[in-house]
């Protein structure tokens, strides 16, 4: 029993020699400070937009009369030039009705005459047989317009990409027979976030990244329109800008776009994470005059108010504050400072 005593005693012993050894080697460390060096550069601010590949001529081609499809003369995908035909209609009933018109201002035209050669002269009457005449003379012309609309032929050159109709159909007055593009000269057609559409002005740079096509391409702002769109509750404004011919580029295709907003070149400048503000006010913590880089510890730093301008959530340019050089703080990380490794928090 004694020497069991003797044993858990010797026992304890070293384990306290070791528990003492262990927290006397036991340290605290540095805390971890990162910091960036205020220097000048350049800011630039840029609005993102995304949308599509369109064609800057698009044209729907539509009916004016509602008779009976007998011909159809192309096919979705088929080049078209400017008055080709694409569709003709029945037009027995217009044929008629402009041979109709024809004969009144046949009659009209031969009732003035007689009026106006008559040996006794009503003047009177001859007005009325004019105005009779000339009525019956627009009567010739709608008809003849409206055996014209019974051929319907293409507004522009272009590519068919919708065909509406087909032999026996009848003509609509709404829907559109087929719609001709210009494939030749496409433009980026993106949607702008009613937040940032007061940024942007025509003639603005912008990237365009279109995802079937890679690498970027830089072109310009061409046009804002004012009506906005509501797409699930968000107010968007279509703006449009110029995209150079590129092989493989067809319309539909997806764009994003980086819009150049505003740049300011060689601005004082630090990093956007290193900025605080509170009621209007912005602040940064940066690592006093004469601190060892080598050993900071949040004893090392101290706040600053400055003034700032341009943002564009990467960098912030310094109006007042700060000088060239000074090292302002990007993060603090609590070093371990207790026992079996209790550390303390990371702070901006």
């Amino acid at each position: 029993m004694k020497k069991i005593l003797i044993i858990l005693a010797i026992i304890l012993a070293i384990g306290a020699v070791v528990f003492f050894a262990t927290r006397s080697k036991t340290t605290v460390a540095t805390d971890n400070v990162t910091y960036e060096k205020v220097s000048k550069g350049d800011i630039n601010l840029t609005v993102s937009g995304t949308g599509s590949v369109v064609s800057k001529t698009t044209q729907n081609v539509v009916s004016k009369v509602q008779s009976k499809v007998t011909e159809v003369d192309v096919k979705v995908g088929d080049k078209v030039t400017k008055g080709q035909v694409i569709a003709k209609f029945d037009d027995f009933d217009l044929q008629q009705a402009e041979k109709s018109a024809e004969y009144n201002y046949n009659a009209a035209y031969y009732r003035r005459e007689q009026l106006k050669s008559a040996p006794v002269k009503d003047d009177n009457a001859i007005k009325q047989a004019q105005q009779q005449l000339n009525a019956a003379s627009v009567s010739v012309d709608s008809a003849k317009n409206s055996l014209n609309n019974a051929i319907i032929t293409s507004p522009i050159d272009g590519t068919i990409i919708t065909l509406n109709v087909k032999v026996n159909d009848f003509g609509s007055l709404t829907a559109p027979v087929a719609i001709v593009q210009d494939l030749s000269s496409l433009e980026a057609q993106l949607n702008v976030n009613e937040i940032d559409i007061n940024k942007v002005k025509v003639g603005q740079s912008v990237d365009l990244t279109i995802d079937a096509i890679d690498g970027v391409r830089k072109d310009k702002i061409t046009k804002i329109e004012d009506n906005g769109l509501n797409v699930n509750g968000v107010i968007n404004y279509i703006v449009r800008a110029d995209i150079e011919k590129i092989d493989g580029l067809k319309t539909a295709m997806t764009i994003n776009a980086d819009i150049a907003v505003q740049d300011k070149l060689n601005v004082l400048r630090i990093p956007a994470v290193s900025v605080k503000i509170a009621n209007n006010v912005s602040t940064v913590q940066v690592v006093k005059t004469g601190s060892s880089l080598t050993k900071l510890t949040s004893n090392d730093i101290e706040t600053k108010t400055i003034e700032t301008g341009l943002n564009n959530n990467s960098y912030i340019e310094v109006i007042s504050g700060l000088s060239e050089g000074d090292l302002v703080v990007t993060s603090v990380t609590k070093a371990s400072g207790g026992l079996f490794g209790l550390s303390g928090n990371s702070g901006n």
